[in-house]
Formats: structure tokens, sequence, C-alpha cells
């Protein structure tokens, strides 16, 4: 896609995202608002979405694919948490902050921005992309992420395993490789249902950060470290992979998906986990919100950057 159309259609997503705000602040979507789009979003249409999106046959290129996308998935994962690590570790922040430093530059918005931008860039097939590329990121977050947060609390590996998009991609694995194909009418249904949940997911962005108490979050714009964690997450890991694009066995769409999904904003989950096990919630929630702000001009700028490096 061209570098002009990538940047159409990025705003077209961040205006859905704005209405999400303007929604919020007028009081349409009220304090109950949020977890329902959260609940509709992880629970009915992104699951519809990846399978949905994996309706295909297995073939040797897209196992190649496969391998390359969990090679590049646990590569970045991996890049990210030394870093973030590195930065903690010398940063003299205090505990209720230091877990929620980490985890805003480990964990992406890749659930819901990801499926977003890649579908509008490169539609269903980007989607398989990225439900393989999330595959270790759920495991990830759902263990190491509250770990960080909460270190004393007790890790599930089967509440991450049990994740609705995880199970979804699992089904959608099996699907592909023995190979059978759903009926249409369920094939059709899931489809319905998923294509909603671009325009769902860029809502429930605008109006998370529509309800942010931005009186006291403003005096967050000084804080160093909000600027570092949003750097390294933006840019610095993204920038990681980007060695890997003169391999010649890595198609250029999946290299494309590994980078802009690497680069998203941090996660809202990250002032979820932060909120419930009692860590710095309001530095989680600013920033989750200015990694989302700045994403719109960094996004843009790694596509720039891989487009003209593409041999």
């Amino acid at each position: 896609m061209p570098i002009l159309d990538f940047t159409q259609e990025m705003l077209i997503l961040y205006l859905i995202a704005i209405i999400g705000f303007i929604a919020k602040a007028i009081g349409i979507l009220d304090v109950h608002s949020n977890k329902v789009l959260t609940q509709i979003v992880m629970y009915i249409t992104l699951p519809a979405l990846i399978l949905s999106s994996m309706d295909f046959p297995m073939n040797n290129s897209l196992r190649v694919d496969i391998l390359w996308l969990l090679f590049l998935s646990a590569f970045a994962l991996f890049g990210a948490c030394i870093l973030a690590y590195q930065f903690a570790k010398y940063s003299g922040l205090d505990n209720e902050r230091k877990g929620v430093y980490q985890s805003l530059m480990v964990f992406g918005n890749q659930g819901f921005i990801g499926y977003a931008i890649i579908f509008m860039l490169l539609g269903e097939s980007g989607v398989f992309y990225v439900a393989i590329f999330n595959i270790f990121y759920l495991l990830l977050i759902w263990t190491y992420g509250i770990f960080l947060v909460a270190p004393n609390n007790r890790i599930s590996i089967k509440q991450a395993i049990l994740t609705p998009g995880l199970l979804a991609t699992f089904i959608g694995l099996i699907i592909i490789a023995l190979p059978i194909s759903l009926p249409f009418i369920v094939g059709e249904t899931l489809e319905s249902i998923g294509m909603t949940t671009i325009p769902l997911s860029m809502l429930l962005i605008g109006s998370i950060i529509g309800q942010l108490p931005w009186k006291k979050l403003l005096s967050l714009l000084l804080n160093k470290y909000i600027w570092i964690a949003s750097f390294t997450k933006l840019i610095l890991v993204p920038l990681l992979l980007i060695p890997f694009i003169f391999f010649p066995s890595l198609h250029f769409e999946v290299f494309v998906v590994a980078v802009l999904v690497s680069g998203m904003p941090s996660a809202p989950t990250t002032a979820i986990f932060a909120e419930k096990y009692g860590a710095d919630s309001a530095f989680a929630a600013f920033g989750v919100s200015i990694t989302t702000i700045l994403s719109m001009i960094t996004l843009p700028m790694l596509y720039v950057v891989i487009f003209y490096l593409n041999p």
C-alpha cells in the first residue's frame, strides 16, 4: 500500500477513536460503556474475526510465514523485556511505578489497534498474521504482565491459555491444518460479526482516553519516564526487527505486520492490571494515552522506513 493511502487509513481509524472520545465526553457512552465494549470485542467480535480470517488450507509458503511470525514475535518480546528491565533497574522509580514502567514498554495494544490497522492494510490475511504474531504476546501478558504490576500475585498459565483470542487462534490453526472449511452460513456469520471489531475497537480506545482525569494527569507530562517508555515502545522495539528485512525467505507482508504490531501503543491492559493490583494506575493510564496519541505519528513513520527499505 502506498504511504499516502496508509496514512489515510490511519486517519480514518483515529477519527473513529475521536468519535468515541466525544461520545464519552458528552455522556453518550456512560461509566459502564468501556467494560461492555471490551467484553463484546474480546469475547465475541475479535474471536469471530480471527476464525473467519483463518478459513483456508495450509501450504508450504504459509508454514514459512507462521515460523517467521513466531520467531519475530519472540525476538521483539524478548528484546522489549530486556530493554524494559534495564531501564527500570536504573530508573529509581518506586515499586508502584517500576513494574508499570516496564509493562508500558513491553506490552502493546495488539488486540485492538493492532488488528484494526493491519486489517485496513492487508485485509483478512493480515488478521491471520496478527493472530499468529500474538500467540506469545497473549501468553506473556497474562503471566509476566501480571507479575510486573503485582509481583506477589499467583500467575495462572490456565488463564493465559483460555483467553478468547488465543483460543480462537488455536481453533483456526486446527481448521487450517486438517484442512476443513467452515460451513458457508457459519463462515458468513463469523465474518459479519468480526467486521464490527475494527470500529468497536477504535470507539473503545477513544472512550478510554475520554474518561481519564486530565487535570490530574497533565502533571505527568513532565515525567521523563513516560517519554522514555513511549520512545522505547513506539520506536526502539520495532526497530529491533529492521535487520530481518534482508532475509529472502521473509515475505514483506509478514515483516510489515511484525514491525507495525511491535510498534503499537502501550496496552490498556497495563492500566487495568495496575488498577486491579494496586499499582500506580494514573501513571499507567497516562502512559497508555500518550503512546496512543503519539502512535498517530510513529506508525506512519515506521511504515515509511520499511517501505523504502523493502529490497
